[in-house]
């Protein structure tokens, strides 16, 4: 069995990071921006909205397309904001892997913000944050900037 990494990077800059595991026919697509809650500045939580409003709609692709595609070749997809990184990734068969890369790479690259599901994401975000305690309040360079009182 073949576990070793591979990683290519292209004259863009993109690495690109495979491992083959010949024990599955599944595939996992996984896009990982070093950016995350700790990045948002005086925008607290605006990374993990970015997150949200990714699965919203293309240039091309309707949130409708979007969830159909989802449903019909993908396993698993989902998406999350850490502090220091921000990840969408897909799992599926392997024989659909170009479609998934295609798909997600499209979500990704050009997200569109329809004005009709700013409001409603905005408030699902709050709750997420009330919810998980998610402090969203991290900084890149100075650690939380919450302040206790002791």
């Amino acid at each position: 069995m073949d576990l070793r990494v591979k990683e290519s990077v292209r004259s863009d800059g993109l690495r690109v990071i495979t491992k083959r595991l010949n024990h599955t026919d599944r595939v996992r697509i996984s896009i990982t921006a070093l950016v995350g809650s700790a990045y948002n500045g005086d925008k607290p939580g605006l990374f993990h909205f970015f997150e949200h409003m990714a699965f919203k709609g293309t240039e091309t692709r309707t949130a409708e397309d979007i969830s159909s595609f989802i449903h019909r070749y993908c396993l698993m997809s989902n998406a999350a904001t850490g502090d220091l990184e921000t990840e969408y990734y897909w799992e599926g068969i392997s024989k659909n892997w170009e479609r998934i890369c295609e798909v997600g790479s499209d979500i990704y690259l050009n997200s569109i913000f329809p004005e009709n599901v700013l409001k409603i994401e905005n408030q699902i975000i709050l709750n997420e944050a009330f919810i998980n305690e998610d402090d969203d309040n991290n900084t890149a360079t100075g650690g939380s900037r919450r302040s206790s009182s002791a």
